[in-house]
């Protein structure tokens, strides 16, 4: 199955792993460290310690590069900009980039970018192709199939 990634507010880290643990009942792999790692870093610390925010930085893009795609949440807005620079690495490195939530910007409009309303929404999709995976369907997200 796939290898993802989820991009998400840095506040939304709980979540994150509550959706990963749903992916993981799909066969699916989550590369995102950052939703174990990051919360050990405050933003003031990101100011004033290079070298751990440089760390962190480096395991996010190495993590985006591993994946087959990109699940990037805009439900809840990034105070950071972190996951719209995550959003352009991936855009710009060819990986399928799935939206959950409402597109916030012109970039995410790009061609092969999908776009789910909700979580339910999207997972509902995933659980319906784990569930018939003998079938191929051409409105799923190619990872998926």
């Amino acid at each position: 199955m796939a290898r993802l990634y989820l991009a998400a507010a840095f506040t939304e880290a709980e979540r994150m792993r509550r959706y990963r643990d749903e992916l993981r009942k799909t066969g699916h792999h989550v590369t995102s460290r950052w939703i174990d790692s990051h919360e050990s870093i405050c933003k003031s610390e990101i100011r004033t310690n290079r070298t751990s925010a440089q760390g962190f930085a480096v395991d996010d893009i190495a993590d985006i590069i591993s994946a087959d795609a990109m699940i990037l949440f805009t439900d809840v807005p990034s105070t950071t900009g972190g996951y719209h620079v995550e959003f352009g690495a991936a855009l710009m490195i060819g990986k399928i980039i799935i939206i959950v939530g409402q597109r916030t910007n012109i970039f995410q409009a790009y061609e092969g970018v999908e776009q789910f309303d909700t979580w339910a929404k999207f997972i509902e999709c995933v659980r319906s192709v784990h569930a018939s995976s003998a079938q191929r369907n051409p409105e799923v997200p190619g990872f998926l199939n």
